[in-house]
């Protein structure tokens, strides 16, 4: 049974390329800003409220995914034969990304590049990553659920936020708090382009985070994922949250 007609189902998926692109293009352009705030404790603060804030103008049009292990795990926990659309949601994201990097030069803004420090080696800082992820994917997947209660807008934006918040709080030191391959790409891609700079662990920043969404999409399907969802296909569309 068709629910809505073609044309707008069509619509919506447009909208939700666009809150995709608009929401990495916003968070990628904070992040690019950090180096302007002297006192680092508050970086972790300024990263979570940049997160809440663009979950809540995106999260009615696309589900809010905004990272590409999130948009992964959406994909393994729902089996969608639809796959282009979470590849457009990829797309989306590491473009409004890359836009964000081409406007701060104009704007005579360094660009940053997340590495790892001496606070903590490349094994444990993956590990963390991995972890992390994992976590960040299950409270995506619970909260985009259609089975599960339904949560407010705000509500939404703040638990995720939240969460952004706890993990740069806690990897910052170690892997610059990027959890998001899409971040992670858009922002090694501008600073390549613009500096002739990267990092050789770059790749690994990328792929961690792939790790953890494999994990969190596998662990809710088998173990938290109700049975009756499954009926309800149309339901699980990222554009229909």
């Amino acid at each position: 049974m068709d629910y809505i007609s073609e044309r707008e189902r069509k619509i919506r998926e447009k909208g939700a390329y666009f809150a995709e692109f608009f929401g990495s293009f916003f968070i990628n352009f904070a992040l690019h800003s950090l180096d302007r705030i002297k006192d680092a404790a508050y970086i972790p603060y300024v990263i979570g409220t940049t997160f809440c804030l663009a979950v809540f103008a995106s999260h009615k049009l696309s589900g809010a995914h905004l990272n590409a292990a999130v948009t992964l795990a959406h994909w393994l926990k729902n089996r969608d034969q639809e796959y282009k659309r979470y590849i457009y949601y990829v797309v989306a994201q590491v473009l409004g990304g890359l836009f964000a990097g081409f406007m701060m030069p104009f704007l005579k803004f360094d660009l940053i590049l997340p590495d790892h420090t001496h606070d903590a080696t490349v094994s444990e800082a993956l590990s963390t990553q991995i972890f992390f992820t994992f976590f960040l994917c299950l409270v995506h997947l619970y909260i985009n659920d259609p089975l599960q209660p339904r949560f407010d807008p705000v509500m939404i934006s703040m638990v995720i936020g939240a969460v952004y918040l706890l993990i740069s709080m806690t990897l910052g030191p170690a892997t610059g708090g990027i959890v998001n391959p899409s971040i992670g790409l858009s922002i090694g891609l501008s600073r390549m382009i613009f500096t002739d700079e990267s990092s050789k662990l770059l790749p690994l920043w990328i792929i961690a985070p792939f790790v953890g969404a494999l994990g969190s999409g596998w662990f809710y399907g088998k173990f938290l994922q109700r049975e009756d969802s499954k009926k309800f296909k149309w339901l699980r569309s990222p554009e229909c949250n």
